[in-house]
């Protein structure tokens, strides 16, 4: 998996984000295993302590990860995913990148169920987002949020 801040710094560019370039980027790589969702939300709860962003971040940072875990190649034995998070004068953008998989992201309906456990990933990222998008192939991909200070 190749994960570079250069790479990084471009996409916010290119993707016309509030406030670029941006003005601090830090990245972590975590296993794909899903204990490892609650370890990236102490990661950006942590970065972004004090921040009106925080909560938001946090909620966002669970699904993107949970997703990468369940739906790529991410998630197998061995797997890696890296969450980056950007910030810049206007807010935060949070990023996962993964090891592809056969599936592009997508939104989908929710479950008819209001006690379902899964299925509102996407649909959570959204509701927090500014705005949201993904580029990448099967080989790998990174989903990203923009949040709003």
């Amino acid at each position: 998996m190749r994960v570079s801040t250069t790479d990084a710094r471009e996409s916010t560019r290119a993707r016309g984000a509030p406030g670029a370039p941006p003005a601090a980027i830090c990245g972590r790589a975590f296993r794909g295993r899903l204990e490892q969702v609650a370890e990236a939300r102490r990661f950006v709860a942590v970065l972004l302590a004090g921040t009106r962003v925080a909560s938001a971040a946090t909620a966002v940072v669970s699904e993107l990860v949970a997703n990468a875990i369940r739906h790529t190649r991410s998630g197998e034995p061995g797997g890696l995913l890296v969450l980056q998070v950007t910030r810049h004068r206007a807010g935060v953008r949070i990023a996962v990148v993964d090891e592809g998989g056969p599936k592009a992201p997508a939104l989908r309906e929710p479950y008819p169920d209001d006690l379902a456990e899964s299925g509102r990933g996407l649909l959570t990222v959204e509701a927090y987002a500014t705005r949201w998008d993904w580029y990448g192939d099967a080989d790998g991909r990174t989903v990203w949020a923009d949040l709003t200070a």
